[in-house]
């Protein structure tokens, strides 16, 4: 079973007065600033991160019909990009893409809605950041009319632009490191996020500036509510958390195949506390068995 769906530059050095501000600002959030040792210089090119695609592009839900709006991020060159295109009988007749570059390598994505979306990334001072984004709306088209045959007529369309950036995440910790997959989760209240330093999935509420996270699992020992779970002892390829009517919130990460075999590592919290009860590693015959393809069964 595939779960996944998903599709050097030159050292930028940071003006020290805005690191020294960003430093200000932060502190009273209880955000750590200590540097960790022994990591000098910033590096220059992106963290290599195992099973982790330098390019990665995802659509957007809930767009008017005939359009389309894809966002993606390229590692390698510190960018994220939106594209709209128009449609019409199946045919594209027209495009639109919107360039934005970022001050860190953007390592996942999630969706939160048709005009909102996260982006986590690693900078060159050890920080791992998730920002929100809030777009201007969806694409923008003009149509006219033919005039000799008075039927509607493409004429542009406008990729949104990006409103509002904030961040909800921003950590130097080396046992976490990167953000190697995300999802919104538990209504919108909180992300699901996969750490690649200690292979750990974590929940970070949303209601809280600036939040910590609180471990849900790791691939290593742990004791309660935290579960120990061996589908995280390697990479992940992808994070999706949704509401099932009987298993309750439900979390599924993309394990790299084993043996030419596709699986997932599927995550249950059924008393939706924020905590997971159960972890399972599943194949296509598991994912059937336990009724998690049946998509009328999720309530979002």
């Amino acid at each position: 079973m595939q779960i996944n769906r998903s599709i050097h530059n030159k050292m930028q050095i940071y003006p020290t007065i805005l690191l020294c501000s960003a430093f200000i600002a932060l502190a009273p959030l209880g955000v750590s600033i200590a540097f960790p040792t022994g990591q000098s210089p910033p590096p220059a090119d992106p963290p290599a991160i195992q099973g982790l695609e330098a390019i990665e592009a995802r659509i957007f839900n809930g767009m008017p019909n005939k359009i389309t709006l894809q966002v993606s991020r390229t590692m390698y060159a510190k960018r994220v990009s939106l594209e709209a295109t128009f449609f019409d009988t199946l045919e594209q007749q027209g495009t639109s893409t919107r360039k934005i570059s970022v001050s860190y390598w953007p390592t996942a994505m999630a969706m939160a809605s048709e005009t909102e979306l996260y982006v986590a990334g690693y900078n060159q001072r050890y920080f791992t950041i998730i920002e929100k984004w809030t777009l201007s709306g969806p694409p923008l088209v003009q149509l006219g009319v033919d005039p000799a045959t008075g039927q509607s007529l493409f004429l542009s369309i406008d990729a949104p632009t990006v409103t509002a950036k904030e961040v909800v995440f921003l950590d130097n910790n080396p046992a976490k490191r990167h953000v190697v997959a995300m999802s919104l989760g538990w209504g919108g209240d909180s992300l699901a996020v996969v750490f690649d330093g200690g292979r750990s999935l974590s929940r970070i509420p949303l209601d809280t500036p600036v939040a910590q996270p609180i471990t849900l699992a790791t691939s290593g020992p742990a004791s309660p509510p935290v579960l120990q779970a061996p589908s995280l002892s390697g990479p992940v390829r992808d994070l999706t958390v949704r509401k099932h009517s009987t298993y309750g919130v439900v979390a599924t990460c993309g394990l790299m195949p084993s043996a030419g075999l596709s699986q997932a590592g599927v995550f249950f919290d059924q008393d939706e506390d924020g905590f997971f009860e159960q972890s399972l590693i599943m194949n296509s015959q598991d994912w059937e068995a336990y009724g998690l393809s049946d998509g009328s069964l999720y309530l979002d």
